[in-house]
């Protein structure tokens, strides 16, 4: 005898249902494989004589994939329709940023000498991190540009709107 659940002796119920089930599981696929392969004269012969047709064979678990799959599908969809779409500022914009880049100087951050403590939470313009990321400005430099734009056209024309800024992995640039 083994020892079963908590420590007590023979076989426990649950194994027991779970060896009937294996072995339930594997008698019915044997039969699904005979009735899915043998001819129906030779089912005939040994006294089979109400079968379904051999095209549910194929028909039940195609349908069942296909089932599975667009549901799979119908729940990406689904989620992809909650999702902000990528073109929208709320995506990039973080709400608790206590600091407002777009309207006002940005403080100098990359370009002071000896920067040691940790930056401040704030969000940069789009215009920085797009100098920054995709055309190759160093940091210091984009702060920079973006301080000189800001002071000569003040501080709401500086701003770059969402339309004219190019789409992040899109090809071609712009949208």
């Amino acid at each position: 005898m083994s020892i079963g659940e908590e420590g007590t002796r023979g076989v426990s119920s649950v194994e027991v249902y779970g060896f009937v089930g294996w072995i339930s599981s594997f008698v019915a696929y044997v039969l699904y494989l005979v009735w899915a392969y043998t001819p129906p004269h030779l089912l005939a012969r040994i006294g089979v004589t109400y079968f379904p047709t051999t095209y549910w064979a194929l028909a039940i678990p195609a349908w069942c994939c296909v089932t599975v799959l667009c549901l799979i599908l119908g729940y990406e969809a689904y989620n992809a329709t909650l999702g902000q779409i990528p073109d929208d500022p709320a995506v990039v914009a973080a709400p608790f940023c206590p600091i407002d880049m777009e309207h006002g100087p940005l403080p100098q951050l990359f370009s002071r000498p000896g920067q040691t403590e940790i930056l401040p939470l704030l969000e940069l313009p789009a215009s920085v991190v797009e100098d920054v990321l995709r055309h190759g400005m160093k940091p210091a430099d984009a702060e920079a540009r973006w301080s000189a734009l800001n002071q000569r056209t003040g501080p709401r024309r500086a701003r770059i709107s969402w339309q004219q800024q190019p789409i992040i992995g899109r090809q071609g640039g712009t949208q």
